[in-house]
């Protein structure tokens, strides 16, 4: 017959982690836990705070329960480490020092008057950008090998070493003069290029005739 190590009834329940019998799989179930729990709370009601060394206990082994002192201790250590090889340079820490934002001297992009939301026209650029992004994904998935032969990265504004999908007729221009949207989502006016040069590329100077 095995007994429970806490309260010392007739074990219904193996815990492999601890390998120990338990009257119970929950320990909230066991008399001599649920003694405990109520006579903390009952404690908390009536005021009574804990002790310092009694908080750090408690931390310690909650923090135990989930992470080795061990394993924090080396994780600690490999931070310092990679951070002592590597400089860590935010990317959006304005003008000071060397920390430069990866949008430092890009102007924002204004909408021509064509695209204004209160003309209607701005619903159907709206309807026309759309639909090309979808023909542009099924175009980039079925000629992925000749669009990104090297299989590079593509990912959003920002992410170091990230590619876009360039239209290099933009879909404004397309969208101007008419341009079919078969034509805009070809594999011919489809190409790859690094997100900052992308951003450049449609800078609102270049945009207007």
């Amino acid at each position: 017959m095995n007994y429970c190590h806490r309260c010392g009834l007739p074990a219904t329940y193996y815990i492999e982690s601890k390998e120990k019998w338990a009257c119970h799989k929950r320990p909230q179930k066991c008399p001599t836990v649920r003694e405990k729990i109520g006579k903390a709370n009952k404690e908390a009601l009536t005021g009574r705070t804990l002790t310092v060394e009694h908080r750090e206990a408690i931390s310690s082994g909650l923090t135990d329960r989930i992470v080795s002192k061990e394993t924090r201790e080396k994780i600690s250590q490999s931070n310092i480490e990679h951070w002592q090889e590597n400089i860590r340079i935010p990317w959006n820490k304005g003008k000071k020092g060397m920390q430069i934002p990866w949008n430092k001297g890009l102007k924002k992009q204004e909408s021509l008057e064509i695209l204004s939301r209160d003309d209607e026209a701005y619903s159907n650029f709206q309807k026309y950008r759309n639909r090309i992004a979808v023909r542009t994904k099924k175009t980039y998935m079925e000629f992925k090998e000749d669009i990104n032969p090297e299989n590079l990265m593509l990912g959003k504004c920002g992410i170091p070493g990230a590619y876009q999908i360039d239209h290099i007729i933009s879909v404004r221009v397309g969208f101007e003069q008419n341009i079919s949207i078969e034509y805009m989502s070809s594999r011919e006016n489809l190409q790859i290029l690094p997100w900052l040069e992308n951003i450049k590329k449609y800078d609102g100077k270049r945009l207007r005739k």
